[in-house]
């Protein structure tokens, strides 16, 4: 079923006052191309983690926080608490950094780890073509139950591999249904909204992919695939087009000098504005205006 000897161990770290968190479990068994962890925590707690890896990672948790924050690349921050059945996803290269205060009870996760180039090679394929994105903290689908079958691996060590790398199997396959996955390659229509009218709100200022990718809900790097897959142009691109015909709409209906117009479309300098509205329009701004009245 699976080709490559693999060395795949669990690597996320966790982490009290500085030392290594002291958990009343922390079980894991690995096979070829997987590995998969069962950290539980008895009693309130807190602790830090954070983990960059080559692997992917999948985890179902049963965890009720007092307090916390996880940041996964550069999206925003997330504060929520009560994550009992929900599904994490970090693809390979992606960082997750935070901190938990756990309520009073036994909180676990189930974690798997995985590198899809030691699969089969109909695997490696599938995620080699996948838009692969980070999902945090999802709800429904088969993957939770699917993840659930993992605790009888532990609960008999005699379970045949086979039995325990199947499971990990459908487990990889499901992550490429989950509806966030399938969306990773464009906006959503309230994304490109709400982007949009960021841009539009906020013209006359610098404007960062962080920014843009925020808003979104997205990580720079799949944030720029997506919005030029969805608008056919670059966040660049298409900020300089609406700062041009913000400028020309300004150059057409007030008397505002160019000075005035660079500044209030987000034109470092005059100059700036002549040479991309020349570009753009085929005529300075000037020449536009006189063109108009």
């Amino acid at each position: 079923m699976i080709e490559k000897q693999s060395g795949i161990q669990p690597d996320l770290c966790l982490r009290h006052a500085g030392r290594p968190l002291d958990l009343s479990s922390r079980l894991s068994r690995s096979w070829r191309g997987f590995a998969v962890e069962l950290v539980s925590v008895d009693g309130a707690s807190e602790f830090s983690f954070q983990r960059v890896s080559n692997n992917h990672y999948l985890a179902l948790h049963d965890i009720v926080l007092d307090q916390g924050q996880i940041r996964v690349d550069d999206l925003a921050m997330d504060q929520r608490r009560d994550l009992r059945g929900t599904i994490t996803f970090l693809p390979s290269g992606c960082s997750v950094q935070g901190w938990s205060a756990a309520t009073a009870r036994t909180n676990s996760f189930t974690a798997l780890y995985f590198d899809a180039t030691l699969l089969r090679e109909e695997m490696d394929m599938r995620y080699r073509e996948a838009s692969l994105a980070p999902v945090l903290y999802a709800r429904g689908g088969p993957l939770p139950a699917t993840m659930r079958k993992f605790q009888t691996v532990f609960a008999d060590q005699a379970l045949d591999s086979l039995h325990a790398e199947s499971a990990c199997l459908i487990a990889a396959i499901e992550v490429l249904s989950l509806p966030q996955m399938q969306g990773a390659g464009r906006l959503t229509a309230r994304q490109t909204s709400a982007v949009i009218d960021y841009i539009g709100d906020n013209l006359a200022h610098d404007l960062s992919l962080s920014d843009l990718a925020g808003v979104a809900g997205l990580s720079r790097y799949h944030f720029g695939r997506a919005f030029k897959t969805t608008t056919g142009q670059s966040p660049y691109a298409f900020i300089l087009q609406r700062r041009v015909d913000a400028a020309a709409e300004m150059m057409a209906t007030s008397r505002m000098s160019v000075e005035q117009v660079a500044e209030m479309c987000g034109f470092r300098t005059t100059a700036n504005l002549r040479r991309k509205f020349q570009q753009a329009k085929g005529m300075t701004p000037l020449a536009f205006r006189r063109s108009v009245q």
